[in-house]
């Protein structure tokens, strides 16, 4: 029975109790039984009025809580909960309405923090990606001034090493061409780093060779001698023997791999070691595992390790491209990098890298 029809019901009992008592009093008492009807009416019309008064204690008590229960849900919390349920059908319908009404303000709630939270991203994001656009500017004017002296002294060398082929013998020959040959290797060298500079600025084709694995690891440690000492850390290798050949960039590869084991061995500190290792996944993929003992990386890092400008090193040290470049690089090579870190036990970056380039395999070389 709804609120409405107990009071009415409350109501029409009381006077219809009232009337009929009056009525009996009167018919047995006469008009001396008018002053006891009247008592009795008036009895039960406190009866009454008592019975309404609890009834709407029981009505007011449910609504004030929830009106408590809106007041703190309106200040943002969402953990307000409603009144205790009731037989009253109104009330009831009150208790459920708010309930709805609170958990889908919490859902928007969080839909709107989520959407802010996202349009901070993408603010940083566009940040970033204009930073990495004036830079990629920058590089190419630099790799631009450069290649211009580059290609002088490499005309000038090759110029001096068809007038050493010419000429007769003279003191110091020997020494001489092999002096040149170091200019003309350094030009080379100096080619191939502005061309890693002009990858910022624009797409790089990617040259396809052959590639010893292990011959690779080798040069790249031998590249790092001098970090790796400086350091005071160790580089053990572990090559798998009778790997296929790679087919993929050479410099390319070469600078991811220099790249990750140089972070290595900035992480580590003396007495630190770093583990190479070479092997076949299957037939069609090769890995690279470079692991090292350091401090290792922290899960909430782990998901934005390839994010430009991202970085780990302190400040000044580092400039957060590194391990964006590479990861750019893998998958313009058709590979990928894997990593696996804990805190204080160390990491492990893992690079594949398919024996055929899907160039090769696009053309059935």
């Amino acid at each position: 029975m709804s609120i409405h029809q107990r009071f009415f019901v409350g109501f029409v009992v009381a006077l219809a109790g009232g009337a009929l008592v009056g009525m009996i009093a009167t018919a047995e008492l006469g008009g001396a039984g008018i002053p006891v009807a009247a008592g009795i009416f008036g009895v039960l019309l406190a009866a009454g009025i008592l019975v309404t008064h609890r009834l709407a204690g029981r009505i007011s008590a449910p609504l004030r809580e929830l009106e408590e229960a809106m007041h703190r849900v309106a200040e943002g919390d969402f953990m307000a909960t409603a009144p205790a349920p009731t037989s009253d059908p109104e009330i009831a319908s009150l208790t459920t309405s708010f309930t709805q009404m609170r958990d889908r303000l919490k859902d928007t709630m969080i839909s709107l923090e989520l959407a802010v939270d996202n349009l901070h991203d993408k603010q940083e994001q566009l940040v970033e990606v204009e930073k990495l656009a004036s830079l990629g500017r920058v590089a190419a004017g630099v790799a631009h001034e450069i290649n211009n002296p580059l290609a002088v002294i490499n005309e000038k060398a090759g110029l001096l090493q068809d007038f050493l082929a010419v000429s007769g013998e003279f003191e110091h020959r020997e020494r001489f061409g092999t002096l040149l040959e170091g200019i003309t290797d350094s030009v080379k060298r100096c080619r191939t780093i502005t061309h890693r500079l002009l990858g910022f600025a624009r797409r790089v084709e990617v040259t396809v060779e052959p590639l010893d694995l292990n011959e690779v690891v080798r040069r790249v440690r031998e590249y790092l001698e001098a970090d790796r000492a400086e350091k005071g850390v160790a580089i053990e290798l572990r090559l798998a023997e009778g790997l296929p050949t790679a087919h993929t960039d050479r410099v390319e590869f070469e600078q991811v791999l220099i790249n990750i084991i140089k972070n290595a061995i900035d992480a580590l500190r003396a007495g630190g070691t770093i583990v190479v290792t070479t092997r076949s996944k299957n037939q069609r993929w090769l890995q690279i595992v470079i692991a090292d003992n350091g401090p290792g990386i922290p899960a909430e890092h782990l998901k934005r390790l390839f994010e430009p400008f991202f970085t780990t090193k302190e400040k000044g040290k580092g400039t957060g491209l590194g391990l964006f470049v590479s990861h750019g690089i893998m998958k313009k090579l058709g590979g990928r990098i894997l990593v696996d870190s804990i805190v204080a036990v160390g990491t492990n970056f893992t690079l594949e890298l398919p024996v055929r380039h899907i160039a090769q395999e696009i053309s059935g070389e």
